[in-house]
């Protein structure tokens, strides 16, 4: 699985390889279809609520970190395949390659 560093950097070489081709494509990218989720002073109180509810400890605490960004962000579902996200039950998950 890749990581959140790993999928930030995919979409934004995506994003220049477009604008090469378009001079308008990086704004148009970012823009209208694709953005990338950063934390926000508020965000850390969504990230509370969601590891308390979840219980989340140790190294999970990443998997609460995600959940949290997507509910901030008002992502309604994220698709993963790792089933470790079922304990955030706020935000719906779906596994693309099994559907």
């Amino acid at each position: 699985m890749k990581t959140t560093i790993e999928i930030a950097a995919h979409l934004f070489k995506r994003a220049q390889e477009i604008a090469r081709k378009d001079k308008q494509g990086l704004r148009l990218v970012l823009k209208e279809r694709e953005h990338l989720l950063c934390e926000s002073p508020s965000y850390f109180s969504v990230l509370t609520q969601v590891a308390r509810k979840s219980l989340v400890t140790g190294p999970r605490i990443h998997d609460a970190r995600i959940a949290a960004l997507c509910l901030h962000h008002g992502v309604t579902e994220l698709w993963s395949g790792d089933r470790e996200f079922s304990c955030f039950p706020r935000l719906k998950v779906r596994n693309p390659l099994r559907q």
